[in-house]
């Protein structure tokens, strides 16, 4: 029996059938882990087919129809600016009829399971389930709050925080496992994330805080957190909003910049340097954050002051 095809990574597959690339890509530390990625995509027909992550797509752009047939027969047809889908590793067929904008967000099979157990160790073998075009309000914000963050990234070589990406995966993984799998009935009622949590323990967030602050240069991975305060990656993003009032991502971000603000107002090291020295592996993704959070460059701070 001859052995069956490698997966296809999703933005190849793409590629080759819309004959276009992505605007951007995002990825994590290293250059691996493609999380995401924005589309002009031509009128098209692509196949899914053997792809190695699932697809949460969103239309961010254009109204023509899209498509969807299974076995060459179609089975839907819809244009709806602003809708979701999700496209399962096999089995489909898309066929787009004009050019469409979209972003997608790519979900590696063994990363969801992986994240499942840790959140609900019950919708641990359950299967984020297909969706065409559908209208989804926590997705919609989702998607809102993700394309800023990509516009910010599009500007650093689409690199990416490594606590910023574990954040991202656990939110919207049990958000599609809570709404949009084969979870049991109870299990999906426990995924209910507005379920109150107990604050991080002062012991426990004294770790956590003190290691982020030691290590502002370095890529701080969430893994490395939750295990400080002896807790799942969940539990401990929760916990740590519960007693911070902001996420472990947001808590990095300000430290850094503010660990940056001192550097331009007492040394002579250039933007560049202080960008590096804080954890910000380019000038370009530092200034642009800058600008974002501040509203002025880091140029511009420091002549201020």
């Amino acid at each position: 029996m001859a052995a069956s095809a490698a997966p296809t990574f999703c933005p190849d597959l793409i590629r080759r059938h819309s004959l276009c690339d992505p605007d951007y890509l995002v990825r994590g530390a290293g250059g691996q882990n493609v999380f995401a990625a924005k589309w002009h995509q031509p009128p098209s027909y692509v196949p899914v087919h053997g792809s190695s992550h699932g697809m949460l797509c969103y239309h961010a752009g254009g109204s023509t129809e899209v498509r969807k047939l299974e076995d060459g027969r179609q089975v839907g047809r819809r244009s709806r600016l602003g809708s979701h889908t999700f496209i399962p590793t096999d089995g489909t067929e898309w066929q787009l009829d004009g050019g469409i904008e979209v972003i997608h967000v790519y979900l590696d099979p063994t990363e969801v399971r992986r994240i499942a157990e840790t959140i609900e160790p019950r919708a641990r073998d359950s299967q984020i389930g297909a969706f065409f075009a559908i209208s989804d309000p926590w997705l919609h914000g989702f998607f809102q709050m993700l394309t800023s963050e990509l516009e910010i990234y599009r500007d650093a070589a689409g690199r990416a925080d490594s606590l910023l990406l574990g954040q991202l995966h656990h939110v919207l993984i049990r958000h599609l496992l809570r709404w949009h799998s084969t979870a049991p009935r109870r299990a999906r009622a426990a995924l209910d994330g507005r379920a109150n949590v107990a604050p991080l323990a002062p012991a426990a967030l004294d770790r956590v805080l003190e290691f982020v602050h030691a290590r502002l240069a370095e890529d701080i991975g969430l893994g490395q957190l939750a295990a400080l305060a002896h807790l799942s990656e969940d539990h401990f993003i929760r916990s740590f909003r519960a007693a911070t009032g902001v996420t472990p991502y947001r808590y990095l971000l300000r430290a850094r910049l503010d660990r940056a603000c001192a550097l331009l107002r007492d040394t002579r090291l250039g933007v560049a340097e202080v960008g590096a020295a804080v954890g910000f592996h380019s000038a370009a993704y530092f200034s642009a954050r800058f600008r974002h959070q501040l509203g002025i460059s880091p140029s511009e701070y420091r002549r201020g002051q």
